[in-house]
């Protein structure tokens, strides 16, 4: 890493699918520390639900139950 830059060279042939690995793994980690991961749920079909309660997100996807998840600070 020099002057805020990190670059990847390979050395042979052989590993330049090693560098797409590398330059990806990367590539996510700075975005990880700069603007922070996100996952967005998709909930598609007929009776499936999905509700904030404080926070707490309540499922109801089918089962005879609901099933509730902590919702990351």
């Amino acid at each position: 890493m020099t002057d805020g830059h990190i670059s990847v060279s390979v050395e042979n042939e052989d590993q330049w699918n090693l560098w797409g690995l590398y330059r990806s793994l990367i590539a996510n980690m700075v975005t990880g520390v700069t603007e922070g991961y996100t996952t967005k749920l998709h909930i598609i079909g007929v009776g499936y639900n999905a509700q904030v309660q404080g926070n707490k997100i309540v499922l109801s996807l089918g089962y005879s139950h609901k099933v509730p998840f902590d919702l990351p600070t």
